[in-house]
């Protein structure tokens, strides 16, 4: 496999390999690397919601019983995946 170094338009080196095939990008001129899909660890209130089928006042309820646990991260409310998870599993039967 060979690779040669380009200097882009911006000054930034661009690796060419002539092995590879080419990765699509959202922004064909944007040399970032591509995008992982991962998985949120929290959502907010609104997301929250969606999940669960409720409406984000449901949800603020549910968060005032304890029946779902806050994280409040840069001033935001979180609520953690994993508790959202468990909720549903518990309320949806």
């Amino acid at each position: 496999m060979s690779m040669k170094l380009k200097i882009n338009g911006m000054g930034r080196p661009l690796w060419l390999c002539d092995e590879l095939p080419p990765v699509e990008r959202p922004n064909p001129s944007c040399n970032a690397p591509p995008k992982a899909n991962l998985t949120k660890l929290a959502y907010d209130i609104k997301e929250a919601a969606t999940v669960l089928g409720m409406s984000e006042k449901s949800v603020r309820r549910q968060i005032a019983r304890q029946n779902l646990r806050r994280c409040n991260k840069f001033g935001r409310i979180r609520i953690p995946r994993k508790d959202v998870e468990t909720f549903f599993e518990r309320h949806s039967a």
